[in-house]
């Protein structure tokens, strides 16, 4: 595994930037013994194919992927029925 070139490193920082309006300091690329990039932000990675990687990683930025910390799901309840009888 390499140190991606300083051109992909600018272009994460600058669509960060964009798209997800955080400070871009928390990301690295590198670029894999395939060719592929592996983008690693402050609450997660994600490797990408080098064809469409930009427009890939921008949709993952927007979902708040790498932005968020993943939260616990939310437990639905619902009401339980009234018990007892109805008077009559």
């Amino acid at each position: 595994m390499k140190r991606a070139a300083s051109m992909e490193q600018q272009l994460v920082e600058s669509l960060v930037r964009a798209h997800a309006h955080e400070d871009p300091s928390g990301f690295s690329v590198q670029v894999l013994s395939n060719g592929a990039l592996r983008i690693k932000g402050p609450y997660a990675t994600a490797c990408y194919p080098v064809a469409g990687w930009t427009e890939r990683f921008t949709v993952h930025l927007r979902q708040g992927l790498f932005t968020s910390p993943a939260l616990p799901p939310t437990v639905s309840r619902q009401p339980a029925p009234a018990s007892g009888g109805t008077g009559s």
